[in-house]
């Protein structure tokens, strides 16, 4: 969106009327060229893109994201160089010209991002006009010493610049020679190598064996994009939507909640039922480990699920990740779901309670859900929650907790 700002750049280059026709047909091929996926997003989530996202904006560790390596240092240093050179060019060259508006359109989303401890991945737009930056006051650098080697050199005890001139344009093209070579190098040695992920090859044979072609099955976020390109035209496979929690909600409208580097997440019994049943799916499919996965939930591993309307039918594993594979009964899970607690760990039950202000007010909200409490920190939340919970053992070494007065034994 912010792009569709750079026709400005073309103020004071062109005439007027030359400037209003070609912000017309540029924003025209943007609009061309990008609008399906308007539409896409708006048939699959009834939101206008990106409002479909905002809600769940993942809070990563972007301090250690943008935690710069000393081998690093160099390419910030060509970052910086490339700017300036591009700023330069920019006085007289309206292409220049446009790069540098790109650039200021995308700053403040690329310190929003940082300020609120967003993905890396936000700062992925101006990574790649940095690099372009790069590239043209590379070239830049090639062409002003060409032309300075290309000059005859200054007559026999000449001083100054003349002199200067040659040898500076060596250095630079040296410098420019030394970065492409290097700088490629620089930048490869934090990405990891490519690994075969023979779990979702399991997956995908598993369902091609046992699925009709025509039939749906639910999966939540990881491996669902993978696995809905290479079933593409043969399988149906819907997103199980995950949510942000925020601290106005009640509690009891989830039915599992879990943490995703310190910022809560649920899936609501609203989205739960209708991704399940609406229309009818056959199985559901959960690959772990991920943060948005509710093993916990469902009972991986368990002959009996932790929600009726679940039927375990298969285990894949592979590479330390596992795939648990569950009938889905679309009439028992639209019946019963709505007795099914709320479902989560200790630690990500603490930080609701911190998110909804803790207390007396909040510990209360949070055992009218009557919660099943999964994970270590099970003890530290007892304590939290004082004389207002009892506890009733639950499968697993999990606890359910709901307000005092209330268990079976009282």
């Amino acid at each position: 969106l912010p792009l569709l700002l750079l026709p400005i750049a073309l103020v004071g280059s062109v005439p007027l009327s030359a400037a209003l026709r070609m912000a017309t047909a540029y924003v025209g091929a943007a609009v061309v060229t990008a609008g399906w996926w308007w539409v896409v997003v708006w048939m699959a989530s009834g939101q206008v893109f990106p409002a479909n996202a905002l809600a769940v904006v993942e809070a990563r560790d972007v301090d250690g994201a943008l935690r710069v390596a000393s081998s690093a240092v160099p390419l910030l240093v060509a970052f910086v160089v490339g700017w300036v050179v591009v700023g330069w060019r920019a006085r007289q060259e309206l292409g220049a010209r446009l790069l540098v508006v790109a650039g200021i359109a995308l700053t403040p989303l690329t310190v929003y991002a940082a300020a609120n401890s967003l993905n890396a991945r936000n700062f992925a737009g101006l990574a790649v006009l940095s690099c372009i930056a790069v590239g043209v006051a590379g070239a830049t650098i090639v062409a002003a010493a060409r032309s300075a080697l290309s000059q005859p050199s200054g007559p026999r005890g000449s001083t100054g610049s003349a002199r200067l001139l040659p040898g500076a344009a060596g250095l630079g093209l040296g410098l420019v020679l030394a970065f492409a070579l290097v700088g490629p190098v620089i930048g490869q040695r934090s990405v990891p190598g490519i690994v075969s992920d023979h779990l979702a090859d399991d997956l995908v044979a598993w369902l091609a064996t046992n699925l009709d072609d025509g039939g749906r099955i639910v999966m939540p976020f990881r491996e669902r994009e993978e696995v809905a390109l290479r079933r593409f035209g043969a399988t149906q496979v819907r997103l199980l939507g995950i949510q942000r929690v925020d601290a106005s909600d009640p509690p009891e409208s989830f039915i599992w909640m879990g943490l995703r580097d310190a910022q809560l997440f649920g899936y609501s019994r609203t989205v739960w039922v209708s991704a399940l049943t609406d229309p009818p799916a056959t199985y559901l499919v959960l690959v772990g480990p991920h943060p948005f996965t509710p093993v916990d939930l469902v009972g991986a591993g368990a002959a009996d699920p932790s929600i009726p309307g679940l039927t375990p039918v298969a285990t894949l594993e592979g590479g330390g990740d596992q795939a648990e594979i569950l009938h889905i009964d679309p009439t028992a899970v639209r019946a019963t779901t709505g007795d099914v607690p709320l479902h989560l760990s200790a630690e990500a039950a603490m930080a609701w309670l911190d998110q909804a202000g803790g207390g007396p007010v909040a510990a209360e909200r949070l055992l009218q859900a009557r919660p099943i409490i999964s994970g270590e920190g099970q003890a530290e939340l007892l304590t939290m929650l004082g004389d207002r919970v009892c506890r009733i053992p639950a499968p697993a070494g999990a606890t359910q907790m709901v307000p005092a007065g209330t268990c079976p034994q009282e």
